[in-house]
């Protein structure tokens, strides 16, 4: 059973719709690689290092800027990208 409720919003990136986890306990928004792959969006090297709940290291192919639309609104981002999650998590 889960211990709290995850809330998800539909955010759009290049005119696609995408499911996005809003986690409070997170210090960083990150995207799947597939999702930065498939909108076209450069992604730059990055130095920084991110570690799952589990204390593992997630592989990082690096930062990407982003532009998330949701209800009409844009919210630039800068984001971590990755292979190892299968959802966009937002802080």
């Amino acid at each position: 059973m889960k211990d709290r409720a995850e809330v998800y919003l539909q955010m759009e990136i290049n005119g696609r719709s995408y499911p996005c986890l809003l986690d409070s306990g997170c210090e960083q928004t990150m995207m799947p690689r597939r999702i930065i792959k498939k909108c076209k969006i450069e992604v730059m090297p990055t130095e920084k290092r991110v570690y799952a709940a589990n204390d593992t290291e997630m592989k990082l192919d690096g930062e990407a800027k982003v532009a998330l639309m949701l209800n009409g609104h844009t919210i630039m981002t800068t984001t971590l990208v990755t292979p190892d999650i299968e959802e966009i998590k937002s802080c």
